[in-house]
Order: C-alpha cells, then structure tokens, then sequence
C-alpha cells in the first residue's frame, strides 16, 4: 500500500499502472489483484489507511473521549480540543515521513473528487461527530470485508 500511496500522490491514480505499483512494492502484480481486486480496491484501501490514520490522530488528540454533544461544548473546551488536534496533526506531519504522501494523495483527490476518498472521509465525519469519537468504525470495515477475498 505505501508504494500505491507514494505513486497515486505523485502521479495520480490514472497516471499510476498496476505495474509500476508492483514494481515500487518489488511485489508479484497478481499480488494486486488478489488482496485488493485490482487498482481501484487498492486504492480504496490507500483512503481507508488515510481515514484510519487521521482518526487515531484525533483519538488521541481528544484522549478517546466520548461525551456531550460538541454542540454543548464551552468555548474554551471545543478550543481546547482543537488545539489538542491541530498539535497532533503537527506533530505527525514533522515526524512521520508518509504525512507528505498523504497529503500529496488527498490533495489529487480533492482536486478531483472520486468516491473513493468521499466514501472514507464520509465514514471518518460520521464516526467523530455521531458518536463524538466512538469507538469502530463500520463503513470502513465492511468496505474492508467486502475487499478481502475468501
């Protein structure tokens, strides 16, 4: 997955062959097929990765809180969550060499929105704002089982 990340952001997804991805990975391209059914599971499993690594940012920004609506939030406390979460963001930007293929991914993807990332961030949106951080995260799982082959 990371080669597809690193070559989806760099040269976008239709610019990007199954084979190059292959070759990045030093993988066998039937690999693709098998545990993604093709260029766009994987692809779908690169958002989903996105969307899984920006929800534990913000789990452990907001400390795995569950709680009043957010609505009901005071000022200073939605500030303080806030802060909390920028500074994680940050910090993973600084430390982690994937954050800039992870922004280069989500900047093509918003540039031409596709279902794919839509779908994922759609299931990170519900999930921190319907439960305010409730744990699991079940469109994202079934996508998931539904990729997996038997």
């Amino acid at each position: 997955m990371r080669a597809a990340l690193k070559l989806f952001g760099r040269q976008g997804y239709d610019g990007t062959s199954t084979r190059e991805i292959a070759s990045a990975a030093k993988a066998n391209i039937g690999s693709i097929a098998y545990h993604f059914s093709g260029k766009e599971g994987l692809r779908a499993a690169v958002a989903d990765h996105i969307v899984e690594t920006i929800q534990s940012i913000a789990d452990q920004a907001l400390g795995g809180m569950t709680g009043p609506d957010p609505a009901a939030l005071t000022p200073e406390a939605a500030r303080e969550q806030l802060r909390a979460t920028l500074q994680g963001m940050v910090a993973f930007i600084v430390a982690k060499p994937e954050a800039g293929e992870i922004v280069q991914f989500m900047l093509r993807e918003l540039a031409d929105p596709t279902p794919t990332l839509t779908g994922s961030m759609a299931a990170c949106s519900s999930r921190h704002t319907n439960g305010f951080a409730s744990s699991g995260s079940a469109p994202l799982e079934s996508r998931r089982k539904a990729r997996r082959p038997d």
